[in-house]
Formats: structure tokens, C-alpha cells, sequence
């Protein structure tokens, strides 16, 4: 049985940018529901598999990769985020640094790249950094709770190593339909020492984020 996660740090941690009550409900209602929507899925045996496992595996019912995908992707969210200050402070390693540079051109290339996909995604979903089997960063964008590591999901198979949740229940309350001043505010809260191990442990295991 999977738990419901808590979050690592507390609901008031993103204020201004992300306010607290979006936070709590975004947390303790949307991802807790998946939780418990994964566990009900899974029964009466349950599962031995990790959720990146469950994800890898594009041949089980939708009730359980929406599922699964909603808890991953959830928990890999909340994890590459801090409060502005300590966010201003991270520093991304060179090793991400110079891939990023190599893939995009530049970091504001990739930046903006990111930006315009999660802004103009229709309807609800993520956008992705993450890296190919080949070892090239995308950025790529899924529907609903979709993974990017799910064979077929997008035109290559890309493990994340970051990600924005663009569903209307991740900034609504703050932003409304101003999905844009939600993405621009959000680069302010990215944790980049934080993303810059998740980088490290993908390539150091040539597989997904164990989360």
C-alpha cells in the first residue's frame, strides 16, 4: 500500500508566490485522493512495484498509470520547490549547467522553452525537464496526470527531473485564469541544488527518480 507522502516542508513554505491554502488543499486533497484512488486500484493484493515501476509499464489499466502518475508527479513537484529566499541562494551544479547549455543554447533559452509549453498546454497537465535515453535534455509537456517515463505518453521516453503542474487547482485560487503570472512566479521558487541532485541521481541510475 502506498502512503500519502507529506510534503517537505510546511503549507506556508511558498507564500507569496504559491499561497498556503492552495498549498494544503493542493496537497492534503489532490495528491492524498490519488493516494488513496492508486490504493484502491491496486487492491485486494496490492503492489511490490515502486511508482516509477508502475509507470514504466504502459500496458496497465488507466486506473492505475493516472493514478500512479498523480502521486509522482505530485511528490517530484513539491520536492523541486523552496521558499524565494533559499530558492535565490540555490546554485545548479555545473554538470546540469553545461547539458543545459548544450541542449538549449543557453539557460534563458530553456527557460523560456518551458515557459511558452506550459503556458499554452491545453487544459490540464505538466511540463517537464527531464533527459532522453541518450542523455540530451527535453522539455516536453503531458495531459492530465500523464508521466513522461510512461512509453508513449510523449514522442520519446524522457525521465524528469523537474516539473510545473499547470492543472487550474495549482494556482486558481491566487491567479485565475492568469496561468502566465503563475509560471513567471514560479522560476522565483525552483530549488536548483535540489534539481540539480535529482539530475545526478537519474544519470547516476540511468532510470527514473526513485520517489
Amino acid at each position: 500500500m502506498f502512503q500519502h507522502q507529506p510534503l517537505p516542508y510546511p503549507t506556508s513554505r511558498l507564500e507569496p508566490v504559491i499561497d498556503e491554502e492552495t498549498v494544503a488543499i493542493h496537497h492534503g486533497k489532490h495528491q492524498k485522493g490519488y493516494t488513496d484512488k492508486l490504493n484502491a486500484a491496486l487492491a485486494p493484493g496490492g503492489s511490490s512495484s515502486s511508482l516509477a515501476e508502475l509507470l514504466a509499464q504502459p500496458s496497465l489499466p488507466s486506473s492505475v498509470l493516472d493514478n500512479a502518475g498523480g502521486v509522482y508527479n505530485h511528490v517530484l513537484y513539491w520536492n523541486c520547490m523552496t521558499d524565494t529566499a533559499s530558492a535565490a541562494s540555490s546554485k545548479i551544479s555545473t554538470p546540469l549547467l553545461d547539458k543545459i547549455n548544450l541542449s538549449f543554447g543557453s539557460f534563458e533559452n530553456m527557460k523560456q522553452e518551458f515557459s511558452d509549453k506550459a503556458v499554452r498546454l491545453l487544459g490540464s497537465g505538466w511540463v517537464w525537464l527531464g533527459t532522453t535515453a541518450t542523455g540530451e535534455l527535453r522539455t516536453v509537456a503531458t495531459q492530465n496526470q500523464d508521466n513522461p517515463m510512461t512509453p508513449g505518453k510523449c514522442s520519446e521516453t524522457v525521465l524528469p527531473f523537474l516539473c510545473i503542474d499547470v492543472w487550474e487547482h495549482a494556482y486558481y485560487l491566487k491567479y485565475r485564469n492568469m496561468r502566465q503570472s503563475h509560471v513567471a512566479g514560479w522560476w522565483s521558487l525552483v530549488d536548483w541544488a535540489a534539481v540539480s541532485l535529482n539530475y545526478s541521481s537519474v544519470c547516476e541510475r540511468n532510470g527514473a527518480l526513485p520517489l
